[in-house]
């Protein structure tokens, strides 16, 4: 298979016939006939313009090493334990002719531009929730001023402030939730929607994530974690909240309103 951008480069086609020609093993010549099976589109310029893919065998019986390897990726299951991976497999190889690199030190460049870019999202984040908290604290606030006169009656027909404390904390709770889960299904399908059709970079900051060997899109992920989790934080968040209109309520003086 041949990346779009190269069988460009060589006008070839599905079906073509390719002779390759390079140094193998041991400064052996490599050469050989190969037919063209497909085409793939890779959105990283570089690798699109000069990428073949073979299978394993072949690729070893062309460069004549068989049964050997230039290198080898590992996936784990767990990809957070990845360094105690590579620890073992350390332990477990000839170091004078092998070695084991994890991700973090293979991309070093990629780490730092990621950890920048979690430091931004972390102060987005937490902007977004102070946003959010205010909103949350200025609804309720309201509630509890147009709502004086009501609870002045309530406690002069004989309620207990412990239940109306209960009550406004349960309706501040029950508010959160309405809007969380509205929030939820409008998200929703807004994410699908992206998902299937990521949005496109283009110019200098597509340029910028190509160099990288990333597509240059924003992708969207449908994990239903990324729902839940943030609607957690922010019910946790209204519990907080949710504790003032309780001290309001216990603190609230009948003498307060005259009329």
């Amino acid at each position: 298979m041949l990346s779009l951008g190269l069988a460009g480069i060589l006008n070839v086609s599905v079906n073509d016939t390719l002779v390759l020609l390079g140094q193998g093993f041991q400064g052996s010549t490599a050469a050989g006939k190969y037919h063209v099976q497909g085409i793939v589109d890779l959105k990283v310029p570089e690798l699109n313009d000069n990428t073949i893919y073979m299978s394993l065998e072949a690729a070893q019986w062309f460069f004549a090493a068989e049964d050997r390897l230039t290198a080898l990726i590992i996936m784990p299951e767990n990809t957070g334990r990845t360094q105690q991976l590579a620890n073992i497999l350390l332990g477990e190889i000839d170091r004078e002719w092998y070695n084991v690199l994890t991700w973090e030190e293979l991309l070093e460049d990629l780490l730092s531009l990621m950890q920048f870019d979690a430091a931004g999202s972390m102060a987005l984040m937490i902007i977004l929730y102070i946003v959010i908290a205010f909103g949350l604290f200025g609804t309720i606030l309201m509630m509890l001023i147009e709502r004086k006169k009501e609870f002045i009656l309530l406690f002069s027909l004989g309620m207990k402030r412990s239940r109306l404390a209960l009550v406004c904390f349960i309706e501040s709770m029950v508010i959160t939730f309405s809007g969380i889960m509205a929030g939820i299904a409008v998200s929703i399908p807004v994410v699908a929607f992206f998902y299937h059709f990521p949005i496109r970079l283009t110019g200098s900051m597509a340029e910028a994530i190509a160099e990288y060997g990333f597509e240059p899109i924003v992708p969207f992920s449908p994990e239903l974690s990324v729902f839940y989790t943030q609607g957690l934080y922010v019910f946790i968040l209204a519990l907080f909240i949710g504790l003032f209109p309780v001290y309001k309520v216990f603190r609230l003086k009948i003498t307060e309103v005259k009329h």
